[in-house]
């Protein structure tokens, strides 16, 4: 059978490679948009040496570069933000800022109970990563049990 680039790894939909959402290229050519775990370029060499094993499918295998606010091998998923964990020690920027889930069909975060929007930075803001850890208030409740609720006071 004959192959194309949207039969050998840019989605199922022939007619829209990266379902409208990327660029469908080599994986000689994705090499050069590679970005580290924070997110910064980190173009790599894929396939320049003739005739190397271990890189033979440098121009055969092909893959989508997503647009912005797209994921996914066929760029079907919405992105979610990341943010710094503000649990973590170290700054990386994670998905939700590991405290919430990412609806990938709105890119969205979800965020966990006690967590909400930050500025970027663990306070309050209007990102919403999910990198805010809301404060906590205790309410009391009939009886002597006390019951948590998480409450969001503007500061």
């Amino acid at each position: 059978g004959e192959c194309s680039l949207s039969t050998v790894g840019c989605g199922p939909n022939i007619t829209s490679p990266c379902n409208g959402h990327g660029i469908c290229l080599s994986m000689s050519n994705l090499a050069q948009y590679f970005v580290d775990s924070n997110g910064n370029p980190s173009p790599q060499e894929y396939g320049k040496i003739p005739n190397d094993p271990a890189t033979w499918d440098a121009d055969r295998i092909f893959g989508c570069h997503c647009d912005e606010g797209y994921e996914g091998y066929d760029c079907s998923l919405r992105s979610c933000l990341h943010g710094d964990d503000p649990n973590s020690a170290e700054t990386i920027q994670e998905l939700c800022s590991n405290h919430g889930i990412c609806n990938h069909h709105t890119g969205e975060c979800n965020c966990l109970d006690g967590w909400g929007s930050s500025d970027g930075a663990g306070n309050v803001g209007t990102i919403n990563d999910c990198g805010y850890r809301l404060p906590i208030s205790i309410l009391p409740k009939k009886g002597n049990r006390v019951k948590k609720k998480y409450i969001y006071k503007p500061t």
